[in-house]
């Protein structure tokens, strides 16, 4: 596999300046694929979720900018704090509570509140990620049927479009969050018991393309990056700097290196932000974390 970057580092603004949309200033740092095949490929993708979801993509429209990538799209649909089961009523009754933004270019751009009607109209989605709402991430009797059930809203509008899961990642073990203590408010038990329900959901579902936020955050956690909030701000949204950039390596490397052949391995990308800035030294292992996760966790 091509890695990507250029000789330049593109960083991203702090987040008390700009919290998700990085620096348009990237001249001289994108690498162009030299592959025409991979240049006239495109990609759009989907997510519906909640500030996890939020979490976890956050870089990489800048990531993929970054990479000399053209022609994807990616696009937010949240809601704070939902649920499936609460994604599920909204599909229902297609109220207007969807915060919906979409990147074509490297920075998402706010389109306000809309139907889920609406964001699955918006465009012809490849991939559709969904997620469980934090504290259920690790109880599987919360995503049924409710996820089912979305699946088929989903597919009712394309058939076609392949249904993705992120994998949330454990709180930190100090973390104050009340839904800590469906896990004996233990780290290890909550990131256990969240292989083991998305386990049970690829058997039960199908749904076979994983984004392993989760098992990467959970690695960098052993590493000498880690720090008193576990790669977390508040000990369980993800912190600013390599909480957020690992993450979005993870969904790099599992939907965006598959179409067009570039790794995360050498993006130039940083993010001078939160507790754990990513430097060049800090980046480096959360690309080569990512890669080898992803890499280990299809078996490749």
């Amino acid at each position: 596999m091509q890695s990507c970057g250029g000789s330049g580092i593109e960083t991203i603004i702090p987040e008390n300046e700009q919290e998700n949309n990085p620096s348009d200033s990237h001249e001289g740092q994108n690498r162009t694929p030299s592959d025409d095949d991979t240049k006239s490929k495109t990609l759009k993708i989907l997510a519906i979720g909640n500030s996890f979801t939020e979490d976890g993509i956050a870089y990489l429209p800048s990531l993929v900018r970054n990479a000399g990538i053209k022609n994807v799209t990616i696009a937010k649909m949240v809601i704070g704090g939902t649920s499936l089961l609460s994604h599920h009523t909204h599909a229902i009754k297609d109220d207007s509570v969807y915060n919906f933004s979409i990147s074509k270019d490297g920075s998402f751009k706010s389109q306000g509140k809309k139907k889920f009607s609406d964001c699955l109209l918006s465009d012809t989605w490849d991939y559709v990620i969904l997620q469980q709402v934090s504290q259920h991430s690790g109880l599987y009797r919360t995503y049924q049927p409710y996820l089912n059930n979305l699946i088929n809203i989903i597919h009712s509008y394309y058939p076609q479009a392949i249904i993705g899961w992120q994998m949330t990642w454990a709180y930190s073990s100090t973390s104050a969050h009340t839904g800590f203590k469906n896990y004996d408010n233990n780290q290890t038990i909550m990131y256990e018991s969240i292989l083991d329900a998305v386990n049970q959901m690829k058997t039960e579902t199908g749904i076979n393309v994983i984004i392993p936020t989760g098992i990467v955050i959970q690695k960098l956690r052993s590493t000498n990056i880690n720090n008193y909030y576990e790669l977390t701000r508040d000990g369980y949204h993800l912190d600013y700097g390599a909480g957020r950039y690992a993450a979005a390596c993870t969904w790099f490397e599992t939907l965006i290196r598959p179409i067009f052949q570039i790794g995360i391995k050498g993006n130039t990308l940083r993010a001078n932000s939160g507790n754990v800035p990513v430097t060049d030294e800090v980046a480096l292992l959360c690309q080569e974390i990512a890669e080898n996760v992803v890499k280990n966790y299809y078996g490749n």
